[in-house]
């Protein structure tokens, strides 16, 4: 009986741990701050970084890593996501470095499924796109604005309280002068609101 007791206060003194695990879902009607990163892969490769030990490291226009924050309005039966974002690849060594960066701007709108999922889609535009070197890189690589049109955005999300985790897709392209540059790419990422 003793050792009840004991699993009894054990259980009880966690019970609050448990409910902050438990998903939670917003209400209806709330506007809410977000914000989250991803992990993307694809697009055309921009720049062939080589090293002095040989190996080399590609610089690509749907890579690397985006940041965001924003807002999303809670409509009842879907939410809308407006965010601004920093997506870069770069790659850097002692003597220089290579950055393809851009702010890309996205409104989603993303349906509910079920109590957890969310799928939906939206729009992206990646403001201020630019390759820029420095160091030994510089020379051979220089620095270029690039222009972007349009995008779009297929997005599945899974909700777990007031996080998700969430896989896209990205169609983009860029123009270098006469130049046209796949931008396309995947996602995979994690979000936060509060």
């Amino acid at each position: 009986m003793h050792t009840t007791l004991r699993t009894l206060a054990a259980a009880l003194a966690l019970a609050p741990l448990g409910a902050l695990a438990q998903p939670t879902v917003p209400a209806a009607g709330g506007l809410r701050p977000v914000f989250g990163a991803s992990v993307t892969a694809g697009g055309d490769t921009l720049v062939t970084v080589r090293y002095t030990d040989g190996s080399t490291q590609n610089v690509s226009s749907g890579g690397l890593l985006q940041l965001f924050a924003g807002g999303e309005l809670d409509t009842g039966a879907m939410v809308v996501q407006a965010t601004l974002g920093y997506h870069v690849n770069d790659t850097n060594a002692s003597n220089g470095s290579v950055k393809f960066s851009r702010y890309p701007v996205e409104l989603l709108g993303l349906a509910k499924v079920g109590e957890h999922w969310r799928l939906g889609g939206g729009l992206r535009k990646a403001l201020n796109a630019r390759i820029t070197s420095s160091g030994a890189a510089r020379g051979p690589v220089g620095g270029a604005d690039f222009d972007s049109e349009l995008g779009l955005v297929l997005q599945v999300e899974r909700l777990f309280g007031a996080g998700s985790v969430f896989g896209r897709v990205v169609g983009e392209k860029y123009s270098l002068g006469r130049e046209k540059i796949d931008g396309n790419h995947l996602g995979i990422g994690v979000s936060y609101r509060f």
